[in-house]
């Protein structure tokens, strides 16, 4: 049970981190989390809002899993609420939204497992806009540098085999300095992005 608990709480976590999940899903989802939150007491849905680590969402899937072996009736419900989530596809949606491969095994139960890019500190999804607008510019910015660069070159009179100083080819500096500034610029939003994923 603890691979399909992780599998709806990455989705819940991806939701509450401003990932578009289809709304069909917000009542299972909310109730996942009530349930999981009356058991022990905490507000499971502001928990993983605060921090949607993986390694927080393992720590409350673990600690859900070891309940639900020591309670029959917590079990069940669980069982109803992820029984609901799987009726609407919910399998799926995980795969879709939070990068999460999904397979069944054996009587109908399914495996979640290779749980990747949840939430990445990488993630530029929870980033500010303007980081997002340095982002864009910036690859934007590395494409034309590179254009300048490698275009030259390819027209060269006589190919590559002729060409003995490419930094004396027309606007070859300028579009070296493009791509470096360009670079800088996706350098400088990556840590942005990766300190906000962190707060």
């Amino acid at each position: 049970m603890i691979d399909v608990i992780l599998g709806y709480l990455a989705l819940a976590a991806a939701r509450a981190a401003g990932r578009a999940v289809d709304r069909r899903f917000d009542g299972g989802l909310d109730a996942l989390l009530g349930r999981i939150g009356r058991k022990f007491h905490r507000d499971s849905a502001r928990d993983l809002a605060r921090d949607p680590s993986l390694n927080r969402q393992k720590e409350i899937a673990g600690a859900v899993a070891h309940q639900a072996q020591q309670d029959p009736q917590f079990r069940r419900d669980l069982s109803a609420i992820i029984s609901g989530l799987d009726r609407l596809g919910g399998r799926n949606e995980i795969t879709n939204v939070v990068g999460v491969y999904a397979r069944h095994e054996g009587r109908g139960n399914i495996n979640i497992g290779d749980v990747q890019n949840v939430l990445s500190p990488n993630d530029p999804s929870r980033a500010p806009p303007w980081v997002k607008v340095m982002i864009a510019v910036g690859m934007l910015g590395a494409l034309i540098g590179i254009a300048i660069i490698v275009i030259p070159v390819i027209n060269y009179p006589g190919g590559l085999s002729a060409l003995r100083d490419p930094t004396r080819l027309p606007n070859f500096k300028t579009g070296i300095s493009i791509f470096l500034g360009s670079f800088g610029l996706l350098f400088i939003a990556q840590i942005f992005t990766m300190l906000k994923n962190h707060d």
